[in-house]
């Protein structure tokens, strides 16, 4: 899947790429939590991620605080995409043509891709709408995931070695990026050893 969003977002750069998408959903209160606390900090996605350019699609989703359940909280996030660039490491596409609902005007984001949380505003009764609204921004530049890099390292691990960071990204269910990680570790204690 990966590969046919690079092509597509190939094919769809830069004209008909959007700038603001959004994406509703329900979600745990703990699982929430770990969004609200983290304001002003990156957090990375570890599964594709589908968002919608129509913000009713994105409230529908959302559930509007509709769910019974007090610990399952209707969320809407908007992402804004900024500036983009004719490569990508993480690609995104409309996969709109390919979709059995074409009206809910899909954009996938790849697993990894990397958000800065701008703000978390509570509007269950603002607007009387029942959800939470997240500001996201997409991160490209390797400045910045570098920082995410750090933060992992500071988070998760008491030594800033691979080892630590494998373990890290298996923790948080980022299982390629650990997989990589490790390899790399035996590359390095290969070379060590000869």
């Amino acid at each position: 899947m990966y590969k046919h969003l690079q092509k597509l977002y190939s094919e769809q750069y830069p004209d008909k790429l959007p700038q603001t998408v959004y994406r509703g959903q329900c979600m745990a209160n703990l699982e929430f939590n770990s969004v609200k606390d983290n304001v002003g900090r990156l957090m990375s996605i570890n599964t594709f991620f589908s968002t919608t350019v129509d913000f009713d699609v994105a409230e529908m989703f959302s559930g509007c605080g509709t769910d019974p359940d007090p610990n399952i909280l209707s969320v809407l996030f908007e992402i804004e995409i900024g500036i983009i660039h004719s490569t990508i490491k993480r690609p995104f596409a409309s996969i709109s043509a390919l979709s059995k609902f074409p009206e809910e005007s899909e954009i996938v984001f790849s697993v990894g891709s990397i958000f800065c949380i701008e703000y978390v505003q509570d509007e269950r009764t603002i607007k009387e709408k029942g959800y939470w609204y997240v500001k996201l921004k997409l991160i490209e530049d390797d400045n910045d995931i570098s920082e995410l890099r750090n933060e992992l390292e500071n988070e998760y691990c008491e030594e800033s070695d691979l080892c630590s960071l494998g373990q890290a990204l298996t923790t948080m269910g980022d299982y390629e990026r650990a997989e990589r990680f490790y390899h790399m570790l035996l590359e390095y204690i290969h070379e060590d050893n000869q």
